[in-house]
């Protein structure tokens, strides 16, 4: 009978005459060591036997002693261990590795997500660049599209010192979808979509004022696995009603209200904001200060309105009466009994030659502002005389020519290029 040796390593057959082994290359006299349990041979360096998982280096366990129980009980489970240890199968093993890695990985990005991709840190961001008076990095917290009208949304106006943006912002809750879509919450879209609520409580001009705000993911991921939150309903409204005016000043900037309603709707960013009057030659107004995003707690937000009350200034009085006393010696200076375009006149049967008009009484008049227009009314009416040579169509001879009359003054008063005049009616 023929004895092979094998490796002591891997257990393959030696063929005679070879140094090492030619699976794994192990040389055939490497130092070994025999498993004091099965009598396995084992490399030196191994810990556990191969074949039983006995712990090498050790003797085989003496009988147990009686009189020592928990040095029994400590081999007893060492032993279990190591054979279970020995003869789990190394796939589970790696599927259980996989599973755990899997598991710290989703707990991570949860983490990642709920830190710095939580809703209440993007209201938080929004109110941060507010107080920094950044406009740009306002925007980036919003919705694209959510701005609308963006003649306040600038950082010209959030910079400007008739702006003030809010301060001792606090969150008071933060809500986070728990899945599905929410439409009946959602104030600015008509698809469903998944909402987070933040609502806050800030200090605007003094007074503590609360708002909810509305915030959606985005579609597109940072990293390929975030998705970031974006305030839906960050920009509010700002209405300036001033009749009659055609510039006004809001945080410094100068805007056009429509002619005909005499108003002006403005997208604006929670804060106080300064509204007057551009410089204009009738009209001064009172400066006010109107607080925007969130009304006193806990009504929320809504449509701010800025109310200007023009009232004519005396100079314009003084240059308003120069010119209808203008108008008026003006058509005094008419040779004709009926003056065009003018508030008196004089009717005769005959021809009337070499008319002369003059003013006896010039009439008193007001200035009432209608609809957002200046207008002059007479109170006490004009008198006027006219003088002339009357000429008679069937015979050549003349009479002089006289009448009295009494007369009204009405039209608009306008500045058109800075320049008052009067326009009659």
């Amino acid at each position: 009978m023929v004895v092979t040796a094998a490796c002591p390593h891997c257990r393959t057959a030696l063929l005679p005459g070879f140094d090492e082994c030619l699976r794994c290359g192990h040389p055939v006299d490497a130092p070994v060591q025999a498993c004091t349990e099965c009598a396995h041979l084992n490399t030196v360096v191994a810990r556990f036997c191969s074949h039983c998982g006995h712990r090498l280096g050790t003797s085989a366990a003496p009988p147990e002693s009686p009189g020592d129980p928990a040095a029994a009980a400590a081999a007893a489970a060492n032993e279990i261990f190591v054979s279970t240890t020995s003869r789990t199968p190394r796939p589970l093993i790696v599927a259980a590795v996989v599973l755990g890695v899997l598991f710290l990985g989703v707990s991570a990005v949860k983490a990642v997500q709920s830190v710095f991709f939580d809703p209440a840190n993007t209201v938080e961001a929004y109110f941060s660049a507010l107080a920094d008076r950044d406009a740009a990095e306002v925007m980036n917290t919003l919705v694209p599209g959510a701005a609308g009208e963006v003649s306040l949304l600038t950082s010209q106006v959030l910079g400007s010192s008739g702006y003030e943006p809010p301060i001792d912002v606090k969150v008071l809750e933060s809500t986070m979808p728990e899945g599905g879509a929410a439409p009946s919450e959602d104030p600015y879209y008509d698809t469903p979509v998944e909402m987070a609520t933040v609502r806050v409580e800030f200090r605007l001009g003094g007074e503590r004022a609360e708002k909810i705000f509305y915030l959606r993911q985005d579609e597109a991921t940072s990293a390929g696995i975030f998705q970031r939150w974006r305030i839906m309903n960050g920009v509010e409204t700002l209405a300036v009603s001033a009749p009659g005016i055609d510039m006004v000043i809001v945080a410094g900037t100068t805007l056009t209200p429509d002619p005909e309603q005499g108003w002006i709707g403005l997208g604006a960013y929670p804060g106080t904001y300064r509204v007057g009057l551009a410089e204009h030659p009738l009209w001064s107004a009172d400066e006010v200060v109107t607080r925007v995003g969130g009304q006193p707690a806990p009504e929320g937000g809504g449509e701010v309105v800025a109310v200007l009350q023009p009232t004519l200034k005396e100079s314009a009085r003084s240059v308003v009466d120069e010119r209808i006393r203008a108008y008026l010696d003006g058509c005094a200076k008419s040779t004709t009994t009926s003056p065009p375009g003018c508030p008196f006149s004089s009717y005769s049967w005959q021809e009337v030659r070499n008319a002369r008009w003059t003013i006896d009484e010039y009439p008193q008049h007001i200035l009432v502002e209608e609809g957002g227009s200046l207008r002059v009314r007479t109170e006490e009416p004009g008198k006027a005389s006219v003088t002339g040579t009357e000429v008679p169509s069937w015979s050549g001879q003349t009479s002089p020519y006289s009448d009295d009359v009494t007369f009204y003054l009405t039209g608009t008063v306008s500045a058109a290029g800075g320049q008052i005049s009067f326009v009659p009616q």
